[in-house]
């Protein structure tokens, strides 16, 4: 058994976690990641990245390897009932969340980062710098990096996070294949629809809606083209071919969490989506 009394410890293996792994390695900084899932996976979903996000790939120095193979959109255009209203020019890098992941994961290993599967978080004990694992492992770290994601559990132990409430909003989403140039936003009473390029050959689709119907909040729920049609008007959805014949679309919840007043405390601090559960659109 490893003694990482010495290391930072990365709860969760994301895109956060790696990130920041990667920042601590190429300072030498001792960390190991630990991760409640037993393999690498990283959903098939589409992000955004605007011009802070870049700086950051830039200073891990994958940022050109991303660009090739991503959507690299140079305008937005917005729509409404199918007419263009106007449209913007735009600086965002549209690729799938796999593109990045593996990206990061790759420089990550490529450090010599380590990776402990297998280690979903039970406890932590703040002031020993104690984290307890669901496995039956424990350890004694230096300091604790919450990289948990939306759902943090580190968020809840260690700052008594409140329970999220229900936006009044759900999202579906899918991945087309589906050539795209621009990002198109398509508004309409109650809902909106973002579709982008997110490499040459595929498009991210994301629409929101309003509804009272608190769906659970979960990226892996799955969806039928029959109840999108019925959230979405079938005219703009005729845009999308790609959408029927795709079994991969999904739906889920857009919950809302209380702002907490600090992103640290003794011996932990948040980061990434852990730091930041906002809803996707301030995101």
């Amino acid at each position: 058994m490893n003694n990482y009394e010495n290391s930072v410890a990365i709860i969760g293996a994301g895109i956060s976690g790696l990130a920041l792994g990667i920042f601590l390695k190429e300072n030498n900084f001792p960390c190991v990641i630990f991760e409640r899932s037993s393999k690498i996976s990283e959903y098939g979903a589409g992000i955004s990245i605007s011009p802070n996000g870049k700086d950051v790939l830039e200073k891990l120095n994958i940022l050109e390897e991303l660009k090739a193979i991503s959507g690299n959109s140079k305008k937005t255009i917005f729509y409404s009932n199918l007419k263009e209203i106007t449209s913007i020019d735009t600086d965002v890098l549209t690729t799938s969340r796999k593109n990045l992941y593996d990206l990061l994961l790759k420089k990550y290993s490529s450090l010599g980062g380590e990776i402990l599967f297998d280690y979903e978080l039970k406890d932590i004990d703040i002031g020993k710098k104690q984290i307890y694992f669901a496995n039956g492992i424990s350890h004694h770290v230096k300091h604790i990096a919450a990289c948990d994601g939306i759902k943090s559990k580190c968020r809840q132990i260690c700052f008594k996070s409140e329970m999220p409430e229900y936006s009044g909003y759900s999202v579906w989403r899918a991945i087309l294949d589906q050539k795209q140039a621009d990002i198109n936003f398509h508004l309409g009473p109650g809902f909106h629809i973002v579709s982008y390029p997110i490499s040459n050959t595929k498009t991210s689709f994301v629409a929101a809606i309003k509804t009272k119907e608190k769906n659970e909040e979960s990226w892996m729920l799955r969806g039928t083209y029959s109840d999108l049609s019925k959230d979405i008007p079938v005219e703009i959805l005729n845009n999308f071919q790609a959408l029927k014949n795709t079994q991969d679309i999904y739906k889920w919840g857009i919950y809302t969490r209380a702002k907490i007043e600090s992103l640290y405390s003794t011996n932990l601090t948040l980061f990434g989506d852990a730091a930041h559960p906002i809803t996707p659109f301030i995101g």
